[in-house]
C-alpha cells in the first residue's frame, strides 16, 4: 500500500468518526425534539380541557 493510499484511508477513518459523532448528536437532538413535542401535546390537551370547562 502506498503512502497516498494510507493517507486516504486515514482521512476516510477521520471523516467516518466525525460523521458518527454528528449522527449521535442528531440522534440526541431528535430525542429532545420528541420529548418536547410530547410536552407540547400534553399542554395543548390541558389547555383544550381548561377552555372547555371554564
Amino acid at each position: 500500500m502506498s503512502t497516498f493510499e494510507s493517507k486516504l484511508i486515514k482521512e476516510n477513518q477521520n471523516l467516518l468518526k466525525k460523521l458518527d459523532q454528528q449522527t449521535q448528536r442528531i440522534t440526541q437532538q431528535d430525542q429532545q425534539i420528541t420529548e418536547q413535542t410530547l410536552k407540547i401535546q400534553q399542554l395543548t390537551e390541558q389547555v383544550e380541557f381548561l377552555t372547555k370547562t371554564c
